[in-house]
């Protein structure tokens, strides 16, 4: 019974340690090695002509990514997220309320 105990508090242990590694590498300096926001924004403006409104570094979903809302010709804002160490875009999506809502939801620093 004991040992039952044992290997039940250090999985417990295990966890919180990892969920508080996690916690912590949001709040982490980027890398040296991450492009400029001149690069980042170049690169979001190839993928989506327009005009861009707001841009930051931010790390999401593991990644590096700088994320640039840019206003098309459309008239639409889109989200565009180019990841910040190789300069690839990883996402270009058109922001509806829902998804700027969820977003304010997932990260209520924004």
């Amino acid at each position: 019974m004991k040992n039952k105990r044992m290997i039940f508090v250090l999985n417990v242990t295990l966890v919180l340690f990892i969920a508080a590694a996690a916690f912590c590498m949001a709040d982490a300096m980027p890398p040296n090695n991450v492009i400029s926001k001149a690069k980042a924004r170049g690169i979001a403006l190839k993928e989506q002509k327009g005009k861009v409104e707001a841009s930051e570094l931010e790390f999401e979903n593991n990644i590096w990514i700088y994320s640039l809302e840019i206003r098309g010709s459309d008239k639409k804002v889109h989200e565009v997220n180019v990841d910040a160490l190789n300069g690839k875009v990883v996402s270009n999506v058109v922001e509806t309320p829902n998804t700027e809502a969820k977003e304010k939801v997932e990260d209520p620093g924004k």
